[in-house]
């Protein structure tokens, strides 16, 4: 049974079930693909969020906006997400409150923003 679902479609809001809990982990799926995020410590004993998909990570964001180190137009070099399209997956941490950086809120968030669909799934802690 899962803590948590999600569904967005085209960045609006289908069906949402249970709490979501930011420290635990949670997979956001779209498009075919599966990336796991996970609340932890890195090497350097910061905490960040890891975006994970097939065992690989493909990124550490930090404390203190957890969002990527890059500029938007760059997403697709900085996330390397299976299908080439890394866009969803901020969307969704946007969405989720996790993302804080104002240049990729606006991206989802402003009148004319791109849309989005995904679901996000965390599984019971109990």
């Amino acid at each position: 049974m899962s803590q948590y679902y999600l569904k967005v479609e085209n960045s609006k809001v289908i069906k949402e079930d249970g709490h979501f809990f930011r420290a635990a982990p949670f997979t956001i799926f779209y498009e075919g693909v599966s990336i796991v995020c996970d609340f932890s410590r890195n090497a350097k004993k910061h905490v960040v969020y890891k975006l994970i998909e097939n065992g690989t990570i493909l990124a550490e964001l930090e404390h203190q906006d957890y969002s990527p180190e890059c500029e938007p137009e760059n997403l697709k070099n900085y996330l390397l997400v299976s299908n080439g399209n890394p866009y969803p997956v901020i969307a969704a941490l946007v969405h989720l409150g996790i993302a804080q950086d104002a240049r990729y809120k606006a991206l989802y968030i402003n009148e004319g923003a791109d849309k989005y669909s995904f679901e996000v799934k965390q599984e019971s802690l109990m």
